[in-house]
């Protein structure tokens, strides 16, 4: 003989997405959204003698994300332990508050997948899943801007350009900058030989902060007379792509006038 054992539901419940609303939202860091359900106890019969009652649970909470329910009705909170007492055929309406980690925390686009789910105190078997999805949009970005793009020095002299750089991103992020001090550097600077160059190698800001830095270039009194073009190229250290049409990577192109030193010649 085979026994089996049959599981009979005696009772259900849906959590479902009120009019108009969908599963489906998109939020940046820092910001909220809300979700608004429903639960029905869906179970047919005499609505007294079907009634149950159910807990609100959520799952799928990320790390540095947060999620909670409330009663439409009076905005109290749902805990998991808050008892919701159902009629058959009965609907309560409730809302689902979830909040992106903030602009500290966020580094990546991230996707919330938080469910939803109602369960019977009498049978837990009675229960309905509703997932949503949050996707929270990180963007990171750079913008670099200059007083002027041409000086005029002389020999021996230190050339000046001030340097605004803005965080275009709507992260905090830090912001980095080739060392001239470096082989890599100086070639990414485009640096003559000899010439030294005081700039921060980086900067950190919040979303839509700017801040402004002299950027120093000495030009030795040994260098030939001439039109010179160097390099400024700052990117977001958050992003792993970096390209200039996205806004990852910027490049300034200044240009220095070397003149012969008036003087002190001989």
């Amino acid at each position: 003989y085979t026994l089996c054992y049959v599981h009979v539901l005696t009772g259900q419940v849906e959590v479902g997405l009120q009019e108009g609303e969908t599963f489906y939202h998109v939020i940046e860091p820092g910001e909220e959204t809300m979700y608004n359900l429903s639960v029905n106890n869906t179970t047919p019969g005499p609505p007294e003698l079907v009634a149950d009652t159910f807990s609100l649970n959520l799952s799928g909470v990320p790390l540095n994300w947060s999620a909670t329910v409330y009663f439409s009705s009076n905005h109290t909170t749902i805990f998991p332990d808050t008892p919701i007492h159902l009629l058959g055929g009965e609907r309560v309406e409730v809302y689902m508050r979830v909040i992106a980690p903030s602009i500290y925390q966020a580094d990546a686009d991230e996707v919330a997948n938080i469910i939803v789910s109602a369960v019977s105190y009498k049978d837990p078997a009675i229960r309905s899943d509703r997932l949503t999805l949050t996707m929270m949009d990180v963007v990171h970005g750079i913008e670099l801007e200059t007083s002027h793009y041409q000086s005029d020095v002389e020999q021996g002299e230190t050339a000046i350009f001030s340097i605004t750089i803005t965080n275009t991103g709507n992260v905090y992020d830090t912001f980095a900058f080739y060392d001239p001090s470096d082989l890599e550097g100086q070639v990414e600077w485009a640096l003559p030989f000899g010439w030294g160059l005081d700039f921060p190698l980086s900067v950190s800001l919040d979303p839509g902060q700017s801040v402004t830095r002299n950027l120093q270039v000495s030009i030795p009194t040994s260098q030939d007379p001439g039109t010179f073009v160097i390099y400024l190229k700052g990117w977001s250290t958050g992003e792993p792509v970096l390209s200039v049409d996205q806004g990852t990577f910027d490049v300034l192109e200044l240009w220095i006038n070397v003149s012969i030193k008036s003087t002190g010649n001989i």
